[in-house]
């Protein structure tokens, strides 16, 4: 029986062992004998489709699955399923394919190499222990057709809207490097689909036990344009989760949202590098961020020149109306939250609209809003940089409320620098700077300035609200600064 030499054996008669060897199964021309290979001359995991060329690959057309049945790898790439890279088919049900059968192997990584990918209902569903990459913003996944705006969903989604994901084995899913949209896979604005977000998480195990207590999934390095909402948390088991630099634009409601109004979840999640600029497109006094949840950390995350479609009078704190919201930077609704280095910058609305408890402001600016660039209605005269209405035990720290452009009508900015609600309690703002607000004090509304302190605020209503070494910038002239009224 034909063998190969063994090293260092055979003395000089190496090359006779190795030649009748070949001659087994090649011609003297050096080709393969015809049928001289068959499945049952390879050894289990051999071959894998990650070892095969892009041309044997499109020569094997429809013979995917016989080729992947000799192998144990879970590492696959959506166009082995038949996932069309040119846009022209909806790759809908093979990038699903691909999904499943990463998931069915216990886990591993579906690659979506460089191309654009139609996709439409039902979408792509996550799975546990499976991530999706692709290749930055020349891998661009974009959703067609019409979704359910009573259920929204996502693009990329684990349960929906209001029906959320009950599998226990639904952890460590990931999504990476994409660029997610609606439109034809150009990167040109396109209209956006109700209904249809960019990426959708609704985990929740209902009390059941898994194999951990948290969700951890991670999603990084994407932009997502054109959504209904470009990134929604929400669920009670999406938590300690990593995001990570996601750009999102022209949502038609919130930019980002994290936990549900009205009922919160996502808690102890990590947000780094989130970009959220043009939300609130449909004026449902939406703001670019939006946080319903606590114990979430917030690292130089930014949120500016969302769309306030609504009036001034609409965003007046003092009323604390349903539409404050409308084209704000921020609005946080959760409590035990940290911001850091965060900004809201040249929104329609307010910067940031706090109205629960016990958070933290580090070195956050807000700038600029009531910009009129960024409204229907040309008028700041409501808008705070930062909008204090509601929670106690707040604390901002080296936070800096200022109008740069004060003088150009085209932006103008904030009538206050901190709007301070009747009745907060126990807040401190300490080492902060407060600089160009748009009015000048002349009815009286604006009741302190320069000489804030803890009594000047007590007496009227405030108790325990704490301001130290807040630097006054009001050049040419002072102007006011903080107020309880607008």
């Amino acid at each position: 029986m034909a063998r190969l030499p063994v090293p260092n054996g055979d003395n000089q008669t190496w090359g006779r062992v190795l030649n009748d060897f070949l001659r087994q199964s090649h011609e003297e021309n050096g080709f393969l004998k015809q049928n001289s290979v068959g499945t049952n001359n390879i050894r289990n995991d051999a071959i894998s489709e990650n070892k095969l060329s892009p041309e044997l690959r499109a020569k094997l057309g429809g013979g995917e699955a016989q080729v992947m049945s000799t192998t144990s790898d879970a590492n696959v790439s959506i166009t082995s399923f038949g996932a069309d890279p040119t846009g022209q088919k909806d790759s809908t049900s093979a990038i699903q394919k691909a999904i499943d059968t990463a998931h069915e192997r216990g886990g591993g990584a579906v690659e979506f190499p460089a191309g654009k990918y139609k996709v439409s209902s039902p979408f792509i569903e996550l799975k546990g222990h499976v991530t999706c990459y692709g290749h930055g913003s020349s891998t661009v996944v974009f959703a067609t057709g019409s979704g359910n705006a009573n259920d929204p969903t996502g693009v990329f989604h684990i349960g929906t809207y209001n029906t959320p994901n009950s599998d226990t084995s639904c952890t460590r899913a990931g999504l990476r490097d994409m660029f997610i949209k609606t439109g034809n896979g150009d990167f040109a604005a396109a209209s956006p689909i109700p209904g249809v977000c960019g990426v959708l998480l609704n985990t929740d195990w209902k009390g059941a036990k898994s194999q951990d207590p948290d969700a951890v999934h991670s999603v990084r390095n994407l932009e997502i344009w054109d959504m209904d909402r470009g990134l929604v948390v929400i669920g009670r088991d999406d938590q300690a989760i990593q995001f990570y630099n996601i750009r999102i634009r022209r949502a038609l409601n919130q930019g980002l949202l994290v936990g549900k109004p009205g009922s919160g979840g996502a808690a102890d999640n990590r947000f780094w590098g989130m970009d959220v600029s043009s939300a609130n497109r449909n004026g449902n006094g939406s703001a670019g961020i939006e946080v319903y949840t606590s114990q979430c950390k917030f690292n130089q995350c930014t949120s500016w020149y969302n769309r306030r479609q609504q009036s001034s009078g609409a965003i007046d704190p003092a009323k604390n109306g349903g539409s404050i919201g409308d084209g704000a930077g921020w609005r946080i609704k959760g409590t035990k939250n940290m911001f850091i280095e965060c900004t809201a910058q040249e929104n329609g609305g307010h910067g940031f609209i706090v109205e629960y408890g016990s958070n933290q402001f580090v070195s956050c600016l807000g700038e600029t809003s009531g910009c009129n660039d960024s409204s229907t209605e040309k008028n700041p005269d409501h808008a705070a940089n930062f909008c204090i209405i509601g929670g106690e035990n707040n604390q901002f720290v080296g936070c800096r409320a200022e109008n740069p452009r004060w003088k150009d009508n085209t932006y103008r900015g904030a009538k206050t620098g901190f709007y301070v609600s009747p009745y907060i309690v126990n807040t401190r703002v300490d080492y902060g700077v407060v600089a160009l607000t748009q009015q000048e004090k002349t009815d009286g509304v604006a009741v302190v300035n320069k000489s804030l302190s803890s009594k000047s605020l007590a007496s009227r209503g405030h108790s325990r609200v704490e301001v130290n070494e807040l630097l006054y910038s009001s050049f040419p002239r002072d102007r006011d600064v903080i107020s309880d009224k607008a």
